[in-house]
Order: structure tokens, then sequence, then C-alpha cells
């Protein structure tokens, strides 16, 4: 197994666990929707990156510090659009 399957493959039991979908696994840690599709794709991500998300996966501290840090950034957006 690839570097490349293994954090896809983690990230879907991430997902199924979570119940939620790759690509907003990938906008909460990313910032990026499209991550994982590209991964699929034949894309490369950073190490940085891969040990990001193998962190969330393994850390509820590392995953909630994502999901507070998207939800600031969303509210972010909303105050610019107003």
């Amino acid at each position: 197994m690839t570097l490349r399957e293994k954090l896809l493959s983690d990230a879907e039991s991430f997902c199924a666990v979570q119940g939620i979908s790759l690509s907003r696994l990938s906008t909460i840690v990313v910032n990026g929707g499209s991550f994982f599709k590209k991964l699929e794709e034949g894309k490369d991500c950073s190490t940085g990156t891969y040990e990001n998300f193998q962190k969330v996966f393994s850390d509820p501290d590392a995953w909630a510090e994502a999901r507070r840090i998207e939800k600031e950034r969303r509210k972010r957006l909303v105050l610019q659009c107003h």
C-alpha cells in the first residue's frame, strides 16, 4: 500500500465514523474540498499535509482544533460578505 492509498483509506474510515464526506474532511483540515479527489487522480501532497491528516485521525484534540479553526474561517467569510 502506498502512502497515498493509506491516506485515502484512513480518511474513508475516519469519515465513516464521523458521518462526514471526504470533501467535508478536507475542507476542515486543509481548507479545500477537492483534496481527496485530486489525490485519487494521482496528485501528491506534502509530508506536512499527510502528517496533519494522520494527527487528526489519531488525536481527538487535533480533530477538535481543526474543526474550531474551520469554523472561524467560515465566520470570517460570512462577515466579509456583509
